[in-house]
């Protein structure tokens, strides 16, 4: 009985477990590592005594029997403790059949394999004849180049791997991958390679098809530049959604954004409403902010990391954060040379913001609303009136133009107190960039864009047509 043999494999078997839990990212814990340890142990010794393998004159071909079944019956009887029933080898993966059965075999079969040279090289010194002398050296000697080769080859594979799977970066820098359908491995190996997320987008795919992902799964992925391919693949094959991330669509006002943030857990309604009609709290980052009123039209509208128990403060200073950086350091030139305050531009864009549905319309709204300053005229807003009756619906009626309310526009001349919603930046360069033109009337058409006019008249008989085209049928 060789038991060197026996107590060497048992080892060998123990540190492939010990790698395979490590790559899986399996919990290094003594009921995990029993479960994982004691099937290949079973597969592997329970074909290895009956067949000899540790008898002093064990057969190869009994070590490749061993080999080969003893590897699958340990990955079956894995695969059974695991899920607490049958399994068919067609199931398991292949990528960790063929893992199993490398690695094992490089474990058991290499020291063997030196031990057999180091006998082979002794025996060519107790041989006398230079002719067979001379054979054996030449022979130990090709299988002494040809295992050199091997091992060449194998350590060049292994580095380039190492190389190719490992992080771009060491900083965490999360972003967030949102799919709206279904990717091939190709598609979303490439998404990411254009990310900077990863080296190599065929080796992903590969891999990823490897473990029988053959489509990703829409939704929002959650991706750092510090994760290796390994990590950024289980993260697909395992469908980890992220909630770390909140999307605030343009025109929200602050009431729906305390709605978003605490249906996803992220802040409390009450006091992140309570927080915005505190302006002068955030006045440390920079921004201009009013002295009275909210925070109305200052929230930046965009998508955040916000995870869940992030607190209302958090959020309203990073939505804060991107207002200063994205609207007031870069447009604060021409805020000045056109005479206006931050707070008038975000007002005019918050208005252009509801009134819009296309972008092309933008310009041509806000050169409504500066002629209409200009003149002296009521803006004659929907939108205004809707804000300041704390409600919104489809359709303003006449009886609501009479609604006492600071932000009524029918009612009142000038700008309203305040935004009345929080634009994006279309809007804001539209308020900063009205187009050249006199118009001082809109009416919206069924297809969302607006037909502009210049006269009162001119806007009945633009209305009388609209109302024509909407009951003419296609």
């Amino acid at each position: 009985m060789r038991w060197g043999w026996l107590i060497w494999d048992a080892l060998a078997i123990l540190a492939f477990t010990l790698i395979g839990m490590h790559f899986h990212k399996t919990p290094l814990t003594l009921p995990d590592l029993g479960r994982t340890l004691i099937p290949f142990y079973m597969g592997w010794f329970g074909l290895a005594l009956p067949l000899g393998l540790y008898r002093e004159q064990g057969s190869r071909w009994a070590f490749l029997a061993v080999w080969l079944l003893g590897v699958l019956v340990g990955v079956l009887l894995r695969a059974w403790v695991f899920t607490g029933r049958g399994v068919s080898l067609l199931a398991i993966s292949p990528t960790f059949l063929l893992f199993s059965l490398l690695f094992i075999g490089l474990f058991t079969w290499l020291p063997r394999l030196i031990v057999y040279l180091v006998r082979r090289a002794r025996q060519i010194h107790r041989v006398r004849q230079i002719g067979q002398s001379w054979t054996m050296r030449r022979w130990l000697k090709w299988l002494l180049v040809g295992v050199a080769v091997l091992l060449l080859i194998a350590g060049g594979f292994a580095r380039w791997l190492y190389r190719e799977t490992r992080p771009l970066s060491a900083r965490f820098q999360p972003q967030l991958v949102r799919l709206h359908e279904p990717l091939t491995p190709d598609a979303m190996a490439q998404r990411l390679a254009a990310r900077k997320l990863i080296r190599n987008p065929r080796l992903l795919a590969f891999y990823l098809r490897w473990k029988g992902k053959q489509r990703i799964a829409p939704g929002d992925y959650e991706f750092s530049p510090n994760q290796s391919l390994l990590e950024i693949a289980h993260i697909l094959i395992e469908e980890q959604f992220t909630r770390n991330w909140v999307t605030i669509p343009e025109g929200w006002n602050r009431f729906r954004i305390a709605r978003r943030l605490h249906e996803r857990g992220i802040a409390d309604a009450q006091e992140f409403l309570a927080l915005c009609r505190q302006p002068q709290r955030f006045r440390d980052l920079g921004l201009p902010l009013p002295e009275k009123g909210t925070l109305e039209g200052y929230l930046f509208p965009s998508t955040y990391r916000l995870p869940p128990g992030s607190g209302a403060e958090t959020a309203i200073r990073t939505m804060l954060k991107a207002t200063l950086q994205q609207v007031y350091l870069p447009y604060q030139e021409r805020i000045k040379q056109r005479g206006q305050s931050l707070h008038e531009v975000l007002t005019i864009a918050s208005m252009i913001e509801k009134e819009a549905m296309h972008d092309a319309d933008r310009p041509l709204i806000a050169a409504v609303i500066y002629n209409r300053l200009k003149k002296g005229m009521p803006l004659q807003i929907d939108a205004t009136v809707l804000y300041g009756m704390g409600q919104w619906k489809s359709r303003v009626l006449y009886k609501d133009l009479q609604h006492p309310s600071p932000y009524n526009t029918y009612r009142r001349k000038g700008l309203p107190p305040g935004p009345i919603a929080n634009p994006g930046l279309a809007s804001i360069r539209a308020a900063l960039n009205p187009a050249k033109a006199d118009y001082l009337y809109y009416v919206a058409q069924a297809d969302g864009y607006h037909r502009f006019t210049r006269t009162y008249e001119e806007h009945q008989q633009a209305i009388r047509e609209v109302r024509a085209d909407a009951t003419t049928p296609n």
